[in-house]
């Protein structure tokens, strides 16, 4: 089956060439490192991988929250409370509040500076998988480039 499928790269590349023309090697490998899926696949593990690496380190900062909370209670049974001298019918009231946090994690055994090592081990896993399946795909076109010669 993946034979059948590196042909058909070979014979997608080779149509896209007018006939009579001839296609070089190195034509064929710019147009498979461009339209790759496994290469394309691998360029995005190691965005992918980035961006946790990045929200990783944002714990690294404090976080500051806000919270507003505004409410307005009415009583509706109209039985008259006293308060201060007066009867008032029903209660009725207002509650509001405004909260200010800010959280900073000041001590946490050194679990945050292993996990930034792990994932820039990642990275680098990923840039490593990158230039291994570039080298594979390549090579394999040089097999299949080179049997067309032959044949």
């Amino acid at each position: 089956m993946a034979y059948i499928k590196h042909i058909l790269i070979l014979l997608l590349a080779l149509s896209s060439v007018s006939y009579g023309e001839r296609v070089s090697f190195e034509y064929l490998k710019r147009l498979l490192l461009e339209k790759n899926l496994n290469i394309k696949i691998s360029k995005a593990e190691i965005e992918i991988t980035k961006e946790r690496y990045k929200v990783e380190k944002s714990y690294l900062f404090p976080t500051v929250s806000m919270n507003f909370y505004n409410e307005f209670i009415r009583d509706l049974r109209n039985s008259p409370t006293y308060i201060n001298g007066q009867y008032y019918i029903g209660n009725t009231g207002y509650s509001s509040s405004l909260s200010l946090s800010i959280d900073y994690l000041i001590f946490d055994f050194g679990s945050r500076k292993y996990r930034l090592k792990m994932f820039e081990t990642s990275i680098d896993t990923s840039k490593e998988n990158l230039n291994y399946t570039k080298e594979k795909q390549v090579l394999t076109l040089l097999d299949k480039y080179y049997e067309a010669l032959i044949n």
